[in-house]
């Protein structure tokens, strides 16, 4: 499965988190990483409303998780 197919879930109505999550998982490294730069990309430049405040949409939340998985993955090492 490659991130591309994660595009879909953005433009639902209803957002399955556990089902995103798991999608998640199952990509490679390089995948991931990739797929977080896409989301990075479409959420920074829209990441506040003309009210000031910070947006939350599909996109931002797969940008969390996405980061999330990441850092599971790679966790920091201690000093």
């Amino acid at each position: 499965m490659a991130y591309q197919d994660l595009g879909g879930l953005a433009s639902e109505s209803s957002f399955d988190l556990e089902e995103f999550r798991e999608r998640l998982r199952k990509l490679s490294d390089s995948e991931l990483f990739s797929f977080g730069r896409e989301m990075h990309a479409l959420v920074y430049p829209l990441s506040f409303g003309f009210d000031g405040k910070p947006v939350r949409c599909a996109f931002s939340i797969q940008l969390v998780e996405a980061r999330a998985e990441w850092r599971r993955r790679h966790p920091a090492k201690s000093a």
